[in-house]
């Protein structure tokens, strides 16, 4: 996510490559992601997080300049603030947005960013509990038999009607794959159909969703197991907070992409989330919150 701040104000630029602003109506940039991804943009060296004890390689919370970090469309001195990460794998990109919810004001409150490291806070008694579960990548569509981004032709979202599965795809082009909102989509709808049972076992070899896109008994099990990294992250956030789920007020979802609703179901279980695709300054004023 990036915010372009202009001296007529701040604007969102959703897709900034794309953004209208030109270079010299530029004040400043605020650029935010995961460690990793800090590293990687800040040219920082990001070996540490790869093994034990995974240190943090740099906290950020700098300002630095266009030139610096490479941004040659603007002027060299122009600032770019990078903001704050909390550990190796609670990055700036989950400060931002516990920021963006409010997640400090008061509610007992969990927010979750379900990628390959999942980022999960929990609010309650003025204290912001934090943990990292191992997701893989499932969530994201690797190791997944048709597994993809979201790109042109993707599938994003599966629903069911008359008992049938029906499936939209990225630009409406044909299938060529599934990203992450379409597998919970799938998985959840052939739940549903009792294509699968409640343990995640199917019939047969696969599962059509559209096209010559499939679902099979692996991509389950992926899903399975991403999905029990998170449910153990929210058991481990709840008991070091002493509290049940039922004292947990509202739940916010993160995913990638935005403008897409998610309803997962399985497992016995229905997690109703909404996503936030937003970033914000002054990031730094939430670090007192964290253990």
């Amino acid at each position: 996510s990036i915010i372009l701040l202009s001296t007529s104000g701040r604007e969102q630029a959703t897709t900034p490559p794309r953004s209208s602003a030109s270079s010299a109506a530029i004040d400043g940039v605020v650029i935010t992601g995961n460690t990793a991804m800090l590293c990687f943009f800040t040219g920082t060296d990001a070996v540490s997080l790869g093994y034990a004890p995974f240190a943090l390689p740099r906290s950020f919370g700098e300002v630095l300049t266009a030139g610096g970090v490479g941004l040659a469309a603007l002027s060299p001195n122009r600032a770019v603030y990078v903001p704050s990460c909390a550990s190796a794998f609670i990055g700036a990109d989950a400060l931002c947005a516990a920021l963006a919810c409010d997640l400090d004001d008061g509610r007992t409150a969990m927010l979750a960013d379900m990628g390959t490291n999942g980022e999960m806070l929990l609010s309650h008694n003025g204290r912001i509990f934090a943990c990292s579960p191992a997701a893989g990548p499932a969530f994201e569509g690797g190791e997944i038999s048709r597994g993809c981004g979201y790109i042109p032709g993707a599938v994003d979202r599966v629903w069911v009607a008359n008992g049938k599965i029906f499936a939209h795809t990225v630009e409406d082009k044909p299938a060529v794959g599934i990203c992450g909102s379409g597998l919970l989509d799938a998985v959840a709808c052939f739940l549903e159909i009792e294509e699968i049972d409640e343990t995640g076992a199917m019939d047969g070899e696969f599962l059509p969703i559209a096209g010559d896109v499939t679902l099979t008994q692996q991509d389950i099990r992926a899903l399975q197991l991403a999905k029990s990294a998170i449910r153990a992250g929210i058991e481990c956030l709840l008991s070091r907070a002493g509290i049940t789920a039922e004292e947990v007020a509202c739940y916010v979802r993160l995913i990638i992409r935005y403008k897409i609703r998610i309803l997962l179901v399985f497992l016995f279980e229905v997690i109703k989330c909404f996503m936030i695709y937003l970033m914000i300054t002054n990031i730094d004023a939430i670090s007192k919150f964290f253990l």
